[in-house]
């Protein structure tokens, strides 16, 4: 519940802070709230009692706490009747996004992981809606609340089936841009044009995106040797970052086609480093 209440109340410090005051008042009451049945004798009734105690007198602050939670009881209604809002539009945007969504990954000239993620969620004559890597990500930790702590929400369920697999997908889709990044922010070029898309509601595609995954980090790994041994072949390699060498690649390229721009004024520069006599 506190972790929905996080998820929904904003950015209003006021709100932060009740919610955070909940928390720690049902962590350190909890013996007495939640660890008490009709079934406690005497005994285990005075345990809890101390247990609390003990935890009152290491923070003495949990009196005035408790009281305030207290205070914001319409608060906390307001906040039980938003949890079910926020469930129910959760399940079915989850709904909406695993029956007509289509992830796609992209590289672009921008290697970042919001610039190369996003998924299209698009009906029959209905406008189509595009999420970004943010809105998947809030999407995601929304559904893993409502999801993991809903008690009518079994493992067997169609939700729980759909919640599994779009964030089986998403998480394998991540790691891929993550690994393409790192292999062509290393040098390698062969990725540059590099997009897939697999529908969100096609499970056989898992199978695919966990074979490419594995496939490219065999790629990376090969690509860092093939790294250290130009470095061992070629000493003055040694006298550059990796970032560097990938401007020295993209300046012979600028040259070799014979255009003035800013990499070939980047390859005189770094030539320059180790070599004083290259002219242009």
């Amino acid at each position: 519940f506190v972790d929905i209440c996080l998820t929904t109340c904003g950015d209003s410090p006021v709100d932060i802070d009740r919610i955070t005051c909940l928390s720690s008042v049902c962590t350190n009451f909890a013996p007495l709230i939640f660890r008490i049945d009709q079934n406690t004798n005497c005994n285990e009734l005075i345990a809890r009692c101390i247990e609390v105690i003990g935890n009152v007198d290491k923070n003495k602050t949990l009196t005035k706490l408790l009281r305030e939670v207290g205070d914001s009881v319409s608060f906390w209604e307001e906040m039980k009747r938003s949890h079910g809002s926020v469930e129910e539009t959760t399940l079915m945007q989850l709904h909406s996004i695993t029956d007509h969504g289509v992830f796609c990954l992209s590289v672009g000239e921008s290697l970042t992981l919001s610039n190369m993620i996003s998924l299209r969620v698009e009906r029959d004559h209905a406008e189509c809606r595009i999420y970004k890597l943010e809105h998947l990500t809030e999407f995601r930790s929304k559904l893993m609340l409502v999801v993991g702590k809903s008690d009518h929400i079994g493992q067997h369920t169609d939700s729980y089936i759909k919640s599994h697999q779009f964030t089986h997908k998403f998480d394998l889709l991540t790691e891929i841009a993550a690994i393409l990044i790192q292999l062509i922010e290393s040098g390698n070029q062969n990725y540059q044009n590099y997009k897939i898309t697999s529908i969100v509601n096609e499970k056989e595609s898992l199978g695919s995106l966990a074979t490419e995954l594995s496939s490219l980090t065999d790629k990376f790994n090969s690509w860092k040797q093939k790294i250290e041994e130009a470095r061992d072949k070629y000493y003055f390699l040694n006298y550059y970052t990796i970032s560097q060498i990938v401007s020295i690649q993209k300046g012979v390229l600028s040259f070799v086609n014979d255009e003035g721009n800013s990499d070939l004024e980047q390859l005189y520069h770094l030539l320059g480093l180790i070599n004083q006599d290259i002219t242009r």
